[in-house]
Formats: structure tokens, sequence, C-alpha cells
């Protein structure tokens, strides 16, 4: 029987200190065959999450990966102290028609029930 191909793709979220680690992270990814594309990404988050972010403005490198497996063998390689997320979906992320390439993401968490923080947004 044939092995069907199980690989998961997705996509890694990890903390950018603006340091020697954080830098290395990124070289790393660059040259990483596991790694698709990578996007600089600046996060406000809502008060009622300043338990899990206390910082309300973080910065994160968000990259594309092939194989979910290769990946988190590869996790202690650049994860720190600092909350990491991994997302396992096949599909982009974000879908925009665009000319070029953009790896600038700048985005807003809030709770979906808060009426005043949505209609802040």
């Amino acid at each position: 029987m044939l092995k069907k191909n199980t690989k998961k793709s997705g996509y890694v979220c990890v903390p950018y200190q603006h340091d020697k680690f954080s830098i290395g992270v990124k070289d790393m990814w660059d040259n990483s065959r596991n790694i698709k594309s990578i996007y600089f990404v600046a996060a406000t988050f809502a008060d009622e999450c300043k338990p899990y972010f206390p910082s309300s403005t973080n910065h994160y490198l968000l990259a594309k990966f092939y194989d979910e497996e290769k990946l988190i063998k590869d996790a202690e390689k650049f994860t720190n102290t600092k909350p990491s997320f991994v997302f396992t979906v096949d599909n982009q992320l974000f879908e925009r028609d665009l000319d070029n390439e953009e790896n600038f993401i700048s985005t807003y968490y809030l709770e979906y029930h808060d009426p005043d923080a949505i209609s802040d947004v």
C-alpha cells in the first residue's frame, strides 16, 4: 500500500525582540528549505489580554512552513521564554491581490464579545 503524504503545513509565529537571538532565527529561516516565506508582525493586544501579553504591542516573526514535523524537531532553535504559536493550515492565512509580495502584517487582537473594542477598530 502506498503511504499518503501526511505533511502538515502552516505558520509559526515567534517573538521578535530586536536582539541577536531574533536575528539568528530570521537568518536561519531565510536559509531553511522548510520555510516558504517570512513576515514581520506588529501585534497590538486588548487590555483583557494583559495576563498573556503584558506589553500591549509586540513584534513577531511569522513564517509559512511546509512540514510541521520538521518544524517541531527544530523548535528549540527558535523558541525562548516568550509565547510562540503554530497554526497548521493548508490554505493561505492572508489572501490579497497584490502586484508584489508584502512582508509586514499589523494585527489587533481583541475578545469578540467586547462591543466597545470592536467599534474602536
